[in-house]
């Protein structure tokens, strides 16, 4: 069986969208040493002042930023990873310069941050959940042209958007395109995220916790779990591995992938075999 032993997606309070900007990596090692994690990163925001195009907010958590972490504290038998979660905005840009990939143990690059990043990630005019699912896919074809240390790189919360009903045929109709795209993301050696975010909302318990959310950040969630299972089925046939992300921004997070990871973890049935280990630097 798949063991939750690690956690590959944290933010401390240096990520400007962390709501508690006194959490840092030694809460994060203390929590994983409680729970007997092996191995954890530290994967806060950034945008590489190398690349154009960064927003203020972006602008505000350039690599110099993210290294105010640096040197991560230590435990005894906790291997804590130095990464970042930069962005992607389709094409061939993406926030991080090739000079700096080996500053990072783990490089995460989310494929859909559309909600919350309209006009810089997504076009403005695509600003529903329909629109998100097609484009969702597109990027992460597009993603593979630029030449990553993909045995270091983790693609981050995967989503099916709350698609209106009349487009689900067509969505599903991508199973294909996935597949295809899935295999080579498992050929080049890529971990795909179990983001406990992201399955939080597939939880029955929190359904009147996602009706609260508001409107936009309402159409990222994922309510269905069986359409969640239909797209990491899709990345399990096609080989890929996974690793367990809390993409915790608060202490109160980090024991999310426990509390809501094990169903999907049971239901892909993925072993110890199926798990992602970033390759070391170099």
């Amino acid at each position: 069986m798949f063991k939750i032993d690690h956690d590959l997606h944290n933010h401390s309070g240096l990520s400007l969208c962390s709501a508690d900007h006194s959490f840092s990596a030694k809460h994060i090692l203390d929590h994983a040493a409680e729970v007997g994690y092996k191995m954890i990163a530290l994967t806060n925001h950034t945008w590489d002042g190398m690349i154009p195009g960064a927003t203020p907010y972006y602008q505000q958590q350039g690599l110099d930023h993210i290294k105010k972490a640096l040197p991560l504290p230590s435990h005894e038998g906790i291997e804590f990873l130095f990464g970042c979660e930069t962005e992607y905005c389709g094409g061939d840009r993406l926030a991080l310069h090739p000079s700096h990939y080996d500053d990072f143990d783990i490089i995460i690059v989310p494929t859909n941050h559309f909600s919350g990043q309209l006009g810089l990630v997504c076009p403005s005019e695509l600003d529903n959940a329909n629109d998100w699912m097609y484009l969702q896919i597109e990027r992460l074809e597009e993603l593979l042209r630029i030449d990553l240390p993909y045995e270091r790189v983790g693609i981050a919360h995967l989503q099916w958007f709350e698609a209106d009903k009349e487009h689900i045929p067509s969505i599903l109709a991508h199973e294909k395109r996935y597949y295809n795209v899935f295999k080579e993301y498992a050929n080049r050696g890529a971990g795909i995220e179990l983001n406990a975010s992201a399955f939080k909302y597939t939880d029955p318990d929190e359904r009147e916790a996602y009706e609260a959310l508001n409107p936009r950040k309402k159409y990222s969630q994922c309510v269905s779990y069986d359409k969640m299972l239909w797209l990491f089925s899709i990345a399990k046939d096609a080989g890929c591995k996974f690793y367990v992300g809390s993409d915790s921004h608060t202490s109160e997070r980090l024991d999310w992938p426990e509390k809501y990871l094990p169903r999907i973890i049971k239901d892909l049935g993925l072993t110890e075999k199926d798990k992602f280990v970033p390759c070391e630097r170099g």
